[in-house]
């Protein structure tokens, strides 16, 4: 019987993060199953939010020096000599298909029974959630709607790499999930998806919906961060909103509603999604733009996303900077600058949200 090869190229905040953390966390009781998870450089690391092991991987398969012998090398650090391995990273998904090929025909890959995991998101939140990361990571200071209009393009294809992945490994090989009906099981549903059992592992290494990891922002963080952006780009991004997230872990961040964001996805998205469902989900509309009960908890009010926060909400995210995490502050420019948006709130009762910048 061939060894087992499982892949979670994770699809963009599905998981992956909590996943990859709960794989290199539980080598042992992952053993016990006959599985490994090898060469992340994070190993045993609870907290750290990283790329898993198989972003080493990505980059020797984009090395065009790199020869085939090199390549292989590399991937055979992540196989064991024996049992099952599995191998998990976000970054998978910028493979091309000609490098997905590559992988695929690699001696030791080709010798094992792969299966491939993805989740997916309904569009709407998911464009959400990407919003929210370039307002942490990347120094962006826009409206959703906007955010949405450039990246999400006319034409495009929003499962192309799924059906990439699907011709170089087989239909019958690939599993997907639809995150939203997962998410309150989602480590569970992964690994049971990819073949691994479960019994004797503690899922709660992966965090929880009470705990979870790298959560979006809420108004007033928003607020803050991107009136931080509109004036430094990317330079305090993703220092602050670390500082922002590490304080309230728990806050439950909720999706909110841009009513031009939502119409373009809906007009130019619509067709792709139900011919994903035919193809993954029997013709049942199981993916959706917005869910049912996502479209509910907008229609009940309270989730404008143009609706400026409320003063007090604001206050207590720059509370959190300027006073309890006061030296973890990158350097003085940023205090004060803060220091100033604070003086604007307390004169306007609201976070001045330039994106021109000041």
């Amino acid at each position: 019987m061939a060894q087992r090869l499982v892949l979670y190229p994770g699809m963009g905040k599905t998981g992956t993060t909590a996943l990859q953390i709960f794989l290199r966390c539980s080598g042992d009781e992952l053993a016990a199953h006959g599985y490994s998870y090898l060469g992340d450089p994070l190993q045993g690391d609870p907290t750290t939010v990283g790329s898993g092991n198989g972003w080493v991987i990505v980059q020797a398969l984009r090395n065009e020096e790199l020869s085939d012998d090199e390549v292989e090398a590399v991937v055979n650090a992540q196989l064991p000599a024996e049992g099952d391995a599995i191998i998990a990273s976000e970054i998978m998904v910028s493979l091309t298909p000609q490098q997905w090929t590559r992988f695929a025909n690699l001696p030791e890959v080709a010798a094992r029974d792969v299966s491939v995991v993805v989740a997916n998101r309904d569009l709407y939140p998911a464009a959400w959630s990407g919003y929210n990361q370039l307002i942490k990571r990347h120094g962006y200071s826009g409206e959703c709607s906007t955010y949405v209009e450039e990246n999400f393009t006319v034409g495009g294809d929003r499962f192309a790499h799924i059906e990439e992945l699907r011709a170089c490994f087989g239909a019958e090989n690939l599993t997907m999930l639809h995150y939203e009906s997962s998410r309150h099981a989602l480590l569970e549903a992964l690994l049971s998806a990819g073949g691994i059992p479960t019994d004797g592992l503690n899922l709660a290494r992966g965090g929880s919906n009470e705990r979870p990891y790298n959560r979006s922002l809420n108004g007033a963080e928003r607020a803050v961060m991107k009136a931080v952006n509109a004036k430094y780009g990317n330079r305090y991004s993703t220092p602050l909103s670390n500082l922002l997230l590490r304080h309230n872990p728990r806050d439950k961040a909720e999706v909110m509603l841009d009513q031009k964001a939502l119409g373009y996805l809906e007009s130019n998205f619509g067709e792709q999604f139900t011919r994903a469902n035919e193809l993954y989900f029997n013709g049942k509309p199981v993916l959706q733009i917005c869910g049912d009960e996502l479209r509910q908890a907008f229609a009940n009010g309270g989730r404008d996303a143009n609706e400026p926060p409320s003063a007090a909400s604001c206050r207590a995210a720059l509370r959190v900077l300027l006073r309890k995490e006061r030296k973890h502050l990158p350097d003085d420019q940023i205090h004060d600058f803060l220091k100033g948006l604070r003086s604007e709130l307390r004169a306007t009762k609201q976070i001045p949200l330039n994106s021109e910048g000041g």
